[in-house]
């Protein structure tokens, strides 16, 4: 892989650590929520908040924060989210009632967030067009490893040390990943020297862009899908199969397997076939694995093989997809790579905050519901990765 503006393997580093910290520090909590729910007294409606809340509070960060980092510069706003990050973290460690709780958790959500949407804008500094593609699909292990993972580590630390001692875990990686920026990761934006009224003047053809819509609607649904299936599984494991949390984390590993199956795949692509056309086969791909979620849990009892082994599949093609999605996003108008990567983070959040709402509620089938969820995700961001390869078409003149 390239590197065209010479970044060294500290940068790399410390890049992987803020992509990293957002996504772990929204799904390391998820497996202490019968935990939380079984402490506070509290009913699962407002535990289910801790969850859903920190998505729903970034739904408008990310474009601030990306707009804000395209205007001043990257680095102030990723030492500012990490801030709020540590800060927030350890409120919720020291949370003496559930509405503490609650809000320190969107406020962790907004902080990794913005840390996440800035990190991938700085990809798009580092890595020239060609390789944009490539270079996504590295660092698209990262935060999948760590949304895959973080909830075996918190189930181990769950059962293990009680649920606040996932947030001292977090405390101690949100204080690494400050160390780390602070000394190591330089200023990238080329907006930050540039006149302040041009991101005003440049937000028309980003918006007008339909391939970057298409992209950017296409990741939604299938992030939105993923933090549905991981919110749901906990408590269909553990309530409905009698099983712990550890049990739960367990299972996770299946679905990361397929994960990062699918992003080793995307990264050996020829970039000759186009990120539209990859992105097209992986969501059909998780399309038709994610129809077999409902016909497994048709038959007789939910199992963890039922749950975990069908939705592997589906991850498998997400992660072909998920990286050349996020390179068309980034890539669809690189000088306001900060912006385009907070709109396509507005959106994700949304839907992510609504999908997990959505699974979360006391449905008399709650398996069935996630699939049916599952299902219609899946197919709507099929939908929408035809759109940018209908664009590609006809950009070269060949019929739409």
């Amino acid at each position: 892989m390239a590197h065209p503006r010479t970044t060294t393997a500290s940068t790399r580093l410390t890049l992987g650590g803020l992509i990293v910290i957002g996504p772990l520090s929204l799904a390391i909590f998820i497996p202490t929520l019968p935990a939380v729910q079984a402490e506070f007294a509290a009913d699962i409606q407002v535990v289910q908040l801790t969850l859903s809340l920190p998505f729903l509070a970034v739904v408008l960060v990310p474009l601030l924060a990306g707009a804000t980092s395209d205007r001043i510069g990257r680095r102030p706003v990723l030492l500012a989210s990490l801030a709020i990050l540590l800060v927030s973290s350890l409120m919720c460690f020291m949370a003496p009632d559930i509405w503490t709780l609650v809000i320190g958790r969107a406020l962790v959500g907004v902080a990794g967030s913005c840390c996440m949407i800035v990190g991938r804008a700085v990809v798009t500094d580092l890595y020239s067009k060609d390789d944009l593609a490539r270079a996504m699909a590295h660092y698209t292990v990262a935060p999948v490893v760590a949304l895959m993972v973080a909830p075996t580590i918190g189930g181990f630390l769950t059962d293990g040390f009680g649920w606040r001692s996932v947030f001292v875990v977090l405390s101690v990686a949100t204080g690494v990943v400050v160390a780390m920026t602070w000394r190591l990761m330089r200023e990238t934006g080329a907006a930050a020297t540039a006149k302040k009224s041009r991101t005003k003047t440049d937000f028309a053809p980003l918006l007008r862009s339909v391939e970057m819509w298409g992209f950017t609607f296409f990741s939604a649904f299938h992030f939105a899908v993923t933090v549905g299936f991981i919110a749901a599984a906990p408590y269909l494991m553990v309530n409905m199969m009698q099983r712990t949390a550890t049990e739960y984390g367990i299972g996770l590993v299946f679905v990361i397997g397929g994960m990062l199956a699918g992003i080793a795949v995307a990264s050996r692509i020829p970039s000759r076939i186009g990120i539209a056309t990859v992105v097209l086969g992986g969501a059909m791909f998780a399309l038709l694995a994610g129809l077999t979620l409902p016909l497994a849990l048709a038959f007789g009892l939910l199992t963890p093989f039922k749950l975990f082994v069908p939705t592997a599949f589906v991850a498998f093609g997400i992660g072909v997809a998920m990286p050349a999605g996020q390179a068309g996003i980034v890539g669809a108008f690189p000088p306001l790579a900060g912006t385009a990567s907070g709109i396509s983070g507005f959106l994700q959040m949304l839907f992510a905050a609504i999908f997990a709402h959505v699974v979360a509620f006391p449905w008399d089938h709650p398996d069935r519901a996630l699939a049916m969820v599952a299902v219609g995700g899946l197919g709507l961001s099929v939908i929408f990765a035809l759109v940018p390869l209908a664009v590609a078409r006809r950009r070269v003149g060949e019929p739409s």
